[in-house]
């Protein structure tokens, strides 16, 4: 059956969390690590743009919520790169005929946002895109962005995407003293990694690389112990697996605070493995 969360904390929304208290975001004061999650002025020139778009929009539509759709300048009409057919697929005409129509119903501000920005010619066709999924924000500075295929995608700064194994870092725009990227201590911080957990002298591509292709330690932690007490009846020649499971806390930080904490001490860890490992070589052998 399902596992007892009487402990969990109750009446929660995400809306409460703030990225910069709660993550906490670093004080970065280093030269070299401020440069090595800085902005290029061509990012901040296509954020800059698609940040007065928001303010125009909101401005126009009275306050009222940005499009929920993507948004794809080139399928404007004073564009018209990316022309409607049968020949489309049907969700893309769907997506041409609302962006023709949007257009249409804001033409002269539109018109006056594109002659502002030169239409956008500087930009590669996947900044010309955008998908605003931030709610009621008022900026698109305050937002968490990602620099994608598939155009900017802005959320609101209550969470935070997930990671990917690629080189779509989440960009931090509410602290807007430094509108930078996500460091690799505030990304392994999102995976529930401890403080002590050190990457060493490796690039932080490659630590992204891992920390996108992890799960949350979190996560693992509480379908781990889920795991063992609905199998704890088979579990039981492996006592030291148990006793470390089933009397650990509801909150894995409780334990990871402390890098000499005995259950993730050597010793202790070597226990462990031999255990599983025990009963992977019973368990084949049985089959």
């Amino acid at each position: 059956g399902l596992p007892d969360l009487k402990w969990a904390k109750t009446n929660w929304s995400h809306n409460d969390w703030d990225l910069v208290e709660h993550l906490p975001l670093e004080r970065i004061t280093k030269s070299a690590d401020k440069a090595a999650v800085a902005l290029s002025n061509e990012e901040k020139t296509w954020i800059d743009a698609w940040d007065d778009f928001v303010k125009v929009i909101r401005q126009d539509v009275k306050n009222g919520p940005l499009p929920g759709f993507p948004i794809w300048v080139d399928a404007w009409p004073p564009l018209g790169l990316i022309p409607n057919g049968p020949e489309l697929p049907d969700w893309k005409q769907d997506f041409i005929e609302k962006n023709v129509n949007f257009y249409q119903s804001h033409k002269k501000v539109l018109d006056k946002w594109l002659s502002k920005w030169n239409f956008l010619e500087e930009f590669p066709p996947s900044r010309r895109k955008f998908e605003w999924q931030a709610q009621d924000a008022e900026t698109l500075w305050e937002c968490i962005m990602h620099l994608r295929p598939s155009g900017i995608r802005a959320k609101r700064p209550t969470y935070v995407p997930a990671l990917v194994a690629i080189t779509q870092t989440s960009i931090v725009g509410k602290n807007r003293a430094s509108k930078r990227r996500l460091t690799v201590r505030e990304g392994a911080r999102l995976q529930g990694f401890p403080e002590w957990f050190n990457f060493y002298d490796q690039k932080d591509s490659a630590s992204f690389k891992q920390l996108g292709n992890a799960v949350n330690v979190g996560v693992i932690f509480q379908v781990m112990k889920a795991l063992v007490n609905r199998d704890y009846d088979l579990l039981g020649d492996a006592p030291e697996l148990l006793k470390a499971i089933t009397t650990a806390p509801h909150n894995p930080d409780l334990i990871l605070s402390n890098p000499g904490n005995l259950l993730h001490s050597p010793s202790a860890l070597k226990v462990v493995q031999e255990e599983l490992t025990l009963k992977l070589v019973n368990s084949v052998q049985g089959d």
